[in-house]
Order: structure tokens, then C-alpha cells, then sequence
């Protein structure tokens, strides 16, 4: 389950959105705060009052002119700021929903997984010894037709079905591989596990 929550795309998707949702809340609640600026600007000396005895383009540096500029803003009864902080939180909502199902989809497609690959692993288990015993019966039909107690047509048969059980136990197989890949995919491992 850790590998699936750490590495599945999808889950990882939603839980981002789920971030930038959040994110989004923390913005719009800035956004409706007070805000104070101050700005300030400086003109040195102006081309009106020369000092004598410099040349014409120096200005006088002791006329200093400061300016500076309060901006104090108070949002009252800030209805886009509300409705946007509202729409942020319905979003964080949605997201944490999303994301919450997402995690319990993944849970379950993980431990369903997990148990086919169980029930796989011991039907080629149940295979392998249905296998040997058509391999058993296999060799006691020959070594009856080598004594007379049995016929052709038995051996053939019994031939069939061995081929029939290796058939089985050979596409139990296969699907016991696409099952590990199928949880590999879920986890989000896939390229890591095949290089």
C-alpha cells in the first residue's frame, strides 16, 4: 500500500491538486487582509538654485525634496475577496473528497490485486500437481499397455489430458506474470522493475 501511495500516478495527481488547492486558500485569505505601502521618492536639488562658482549643470545637493506616500488599505465588506476565499475553500473540499476516494480506490485495486495473485499462485500450485499426477497415470497406462492391460486408445488419452493439464498449467502461468504486472502498473513501478 505504501508503494501504491507513493508512486501511483493518479493518486499522486490528486494529491497535488489537493496542494494547489490548499494553496489557492492561503492566497485568498492574503488577498482580503489589510495592506499598508509605503513608497518614497527623492529629488536632489533642482536647476532653479546653482551654487556659484560651479558649473551650471551641478545641481545644489543641500535642496533635498523628499516625498513619501502612505497607502493604507482596510477591505470593508470585501464581497469578491469573501466569494473568492468561499470558492477557494469549496475547492479544498472537492479536492480532499477527491483525493480521499482516490486513496481508497487505490487501497482496494491494490489488495484485490494482491489476493488474484494469491489465488494464481496456488492454482499453479493445484496445476503443477494435477501435472504430476496426469504424469503418474500417464506412465502407469504404459506400463499396463506394455503388459497387455491396457489399450492404445487409454495411452492416447491419457497423453491428451497431460497435454490438456501442462496447456493449463502453462496459461495459469502467464496469468500469474500479467497479474505481477498489473500490480507493478498500480504501484506505479512498471519502467522501474523492467528497466
Amino acid at each position: 500500500l505504501r508503494r501504491a501511495l507513493d508512486c501511483n500516478i493518479a493518486y499522486r495527481q490528486a494529491f497535488l491538486q489537493f496542494e494547489n488547492t490548499r494553496r489557492a486558500i492561503i492566497t485568498a485569505d492574503d488577498q482580503r487582509k489589510w495592506t499598508l505601502d509605503l513608497t518614497g521618492s527623492e529629488t536632489i536639488g533642482s536647476a532653479d538654485k546653482l551654487i556659484p562658482g560651479f558649473p551650471t549643470n551641478f545641481l545644489d545637493t543641500i535642496d533635498l525634496v523628499p516625498k513619501l506616500m502612505i497607502d493604507f488599505q482596510i477591505p470593508i465588506d470585501d464581497i469578491p475577496g469573501k466569494a473568492a476565499e468561499v470558492s477557494a475553500r469549496v475547492q479544498l473540499q472537492q479536492a480532499k473528497l477527491a483525493l480521499e476516494q482516490q486513496k481508497e480506490d487505490l487501497i482496494r485495486q491494490v489488495m484485490t490485486q494482491l489476493q488474484t495473485i494469491r489465488n494464481d499462485w496456488q492454482q499453479i500450485q493445484v496445476s503443477r500437481s494435477a501435472v504430476a499426477a496426469q504424469t503418474a497415470t500417464l506412465k502407469a497406462a504404459r506400463l499396463k499397455l506394455n503388459y497387455g492391460r491396457s489399450t492404445v486408445f487409454e495411452v492416447t488419452r491419457d497423453q491428451d489430458a497431460l497435454l490438456q493439464q501442462e496447456t493449463s498449467l502453462v496459461a495459469t502461468e502467464v496469468t500469474y506474470l500479467n497479474d505481477i504486472t498489473a500490480l507493478e502498473t498500480i504501484w506505479g513501478e512498471t519502467l522501474d522493475v523492467w528497466n
